[in-house]
Formats: structure tokens, C-alpha cells, sequence
């Protein structure tokens, strides 16, 4: 199955690339290492500090990112796929979903439990609903906790099934969720570069 790619010659981390990486408490774009084509701003949305560095391919060839946002209905095959190796299960699930007038945009959060989603809906004024979900098995939670110290959020569960089995297939050296661009809203383009592809790709400061 083809997917749909966007091609990156360079990128940009923020953070500390020398000695141990610790383990964070959570992680979007899972165990591999955030990129972006914006510093500056994702500094400023993720109060990120360290250092600045530019990574480009050592062949000097562009490197391959899966376009997560333009899966379409290729997101559910791989998601079976996901299924199928043990890394999702489907689960029944409670929706709160309310408007965010700060930001003037709906949004929801996911519980495993209705009276867990009622308490949230009654202090936002949302709604609850039922829902099937696709959820961490035992194995994706065990892999998430080789990782992470916090707990894998059921909303997070499928892009990080979905990353594993993009990572294992080797054709790619990451992934990219090309989202708009609103500081204020905490968005921004972003990416990871696979732990396994990380070999691949040369950093260097950039001098403040």
C-alpha cells in the first residue's frame, strides 16, 4: 500500500542530543526523536529549552516522512493491521465533547468510565456519548512504558500502534502531522524521526 509522504532535507530539534535521554512522562510523536521546520515556534508553544540543532540526511537525500493528517482511509487499514498484530483492541468508550470558547473550537476528551466523562461534561457544559475505540493492548502499553514514565492516553493509542508498524517496515525515516500554524493554539507543523533512522541523520548546533 502506497502511503502519502512529504520529503524533508532538513530539520529541527530543540532539546539536549549529548549523553542519556531520560524518559518524559508522555510523548505526541512517540519514541523517536521531535523534529520541526519551526524552533522558534514550538519553543514558544512547549517552552522548550536547550539547545538548537539542524539535522540533515548524511547522503544529502531527502528523507521520507509519512503525511499522518493524509492517510484518509489507508489510516484504517493499518490500524487493522494494527489489530491483527496485537497492538489495538476495540473498547467501549465514554466522548465528553464541549466548546472551547477561548479558542472558539470543539473539542473532547475520552474516559473509561461514563460517570468519569459526566464529572468532566458538568464543569464544561459538554456532552457524553458512547463510543468504540480503538485502545492499547498489554503489548503497546508494555512498549509505551519501555519509553515513557506516564500512562498512554486511549486518544493517543492508535498514532502510536500506527508508528510502530510505519517504524518496522523501514521504508520510512519518520513521520509528519502538518497541522496549521497558530501559536496561540498551541499548532504547529511537527515530525519524529524513527529511533531506527536516527543513524541516518547528522545534527549540528545552531549558534544562538
Amino acid at each position: 500500500m502506497k502511503l502519502p509522504v512529504l520529503k524533508k532535507r532538513k530539520v529541527w530539534h530543540v532539546g539536549d542530543l549529548d549523553g542519556v535521554r531520560q524518559k518524559a512522562d508522555s510523548s505526541n510523536e512517540g519514541s523517536g526523536l521531535s523534529v520541526s521546520e519551526h524552533p522558534e515556534e514550538w519553543q514558544e508553544i512547549a517552552r522548550l529549552g536547550g539547545t538548537t540543532y539542524i539535522l540533515a540526511k548524511e547522503n544529502s537525500r531527502p528523507g521520507l516522512f509519512v503525511d499522518m493528517l493524509r492517510l484518509g482511509a489507508r489510516r484504517a487499514v493499518l490500524e487493522a493491521e494494527a489489530v491483527a498484530d496485537g497492538l489495538l483492541v476495540s473498547a467501549e468508550r465514554w466522548k465528553c465533547t464541549w466548546w472551547d470558547s477561548e479558542y472558539e473550537e470543539e473539542r473532547y476528551s475520552v474516559y473509561s468510565t461514563p460517570e468519569d466523562a459526566r464529572a468532566e461534561c458538568e464543569e464544561s457544559d459538554g456532552n457524553v456519548e458512547q463510543i468504540t475505540l480503538l485502545v492499547a493492548t498489554k503489548r503497546l502499553n508494555a512498549e509505551w512504558k519501555s519509553h515513557f514514565t506516564g500512562k498512554l492516553d486511549d486518544i493517543m493509542a492508535s498514532d502510536v500502534a500506527l508508528l510502530l508498524l510505519l517504524e518496522g517496515s523501514g521504508a520510512y525515516d519518520g513521520a509528519w502531522w502538518n497541522e496549521r500554524m497558530d501559536v496561540e493554539a498551541l499548532s504547529a507543523p511537527r515530525g519524529v524521526i524513527f529511533q531506527s533512522k536516527l543513524g541516518e541523520w547528522k545534527a549540528a548546533e545552531v549558534p544562538s
